[in-house]
Parts: C-alpha cells; sequence; structure tokens
C-alpha cells in the first residue's frame, strides 16, 4: 500500500514510525520526480538584451481584444456555416437540388475565401492554404456535379 505523498509507504502503512529514521538516505530529502514536479526558472538563465524600439511603448503582454471582436473575427467561418445551414434547410423542404447547389456554391465561396491571409480566415484555416483550397474545390465540383447530374424523379 503506498500513501498519497510520492508513492512510498508511510509510517504505518508496512513499517514503524522509527523505522525510516535508522536508513542514511532517509535525511536526505529529494525533490519529487515525475511529470507533475515544477522546478522554479534558473535566474542564469534569463538573458538581459536591451530593447531599441521606441520607450512609450515597452514590449510585452498585450491586453486580450473582447469578445465581441474576438467572434467578428471568425467572420468567414460564419458566412460557410450559413450558407450550408440554408442548403439544408432548402434541401429539407423538398427541393434538394436547390439545396445541394447552395451547398456546392457554399463550398466554392468557403475555397475562395480560404485565399484570403491567414490572419483573416481564422477557424477556416486547417491545413496550409493549397490543400485546403483544393481539398474544398474538389468537394464543391463533387457535390455541384451530383446536384446537377442525377435525374429528378419521375411521376
Amino acid at each position: 500500500m503506498t500513501s498519497p505523498s510520492g508513492g512510498r509507504p508511510g509510517p504505518g502503512v508496512g513499517q514503524q514510525a522509527g523505522a525510516g529514521a535508522s536508513r542514511p538516505d532517509a535525511a536526505v530529502r529529494r525533490p519529487p520526480q515525475g511529470r507533475h514536479h515544477f522546478r522554479p526558472p534558473d535566474p542564469a538563465d534569463a538573458v538581459d538584451t536591451p530593447y531599441d524600439g521606441p520607450h512609450d511603448r515597452l514590449p510585452g503582454p498585450r491586453a486580450p481584444r473582447p469578445w465581441y471582436l474576438l467572434v467578428l473575427g471568425q467572420w468567414p467561418i460564419f458566412v460557410v456555416l450559413l450558407g450550408l445551414a440554408s442548403g439544408l434547410a432548402v434541401a429539407g423542404f423538398g427541393f434538394w437540388r436547390r439545396g445541394a447547389t447552395m451547398i456546392g456554391l457554399t463550398m466554392v465561396g468557403a475555397s475562395l475565401l480560404r485565399l484570403l491571409p491567414d490572419r483573416v480566415v481564422g477557424l477556416l484555416k486547417v491545413r496550409s492554404r493549397a490543400l485546403d483550397v483544393t481539398l474544398l474545390a474538389v468537394l464543391a465540383l463533387g457535390i455541384l456535379i451530383m446536384a446537377w447530374v442525377i435525374s429528378p424523379t419521375r411521376k
């Protein structure tokens, strides 16, 4: 049985309280080893580099942006999700060809939006730009071809 303090048996679990004091390493307290051990930073590792920029704006952590700016910064994925939801709604009402066309055109728009700079696209960026654009364009082409090649139901 082990104690919660490091996995060693405590006094009362398998040994007497004074039994551990006779060992030579009992007086030496070692820091815990394992993945949850925190070692404070060494002051010798600190590097003091001079700052050569403007002194009215010293470097440091920036203040976090307000939540509404964080949400508004994700407008490309919002536009794509809105287009997908509207295409699914149209298809759900029984106009599957129009709905599939809307979904395919939304995917074309997503591939074009992915061409924007990385700082703008936000959550639309998943992989490299070339791979994202290629996969979205192939998916859009496949959806559009299926939407227009499948013959409508006959009555």
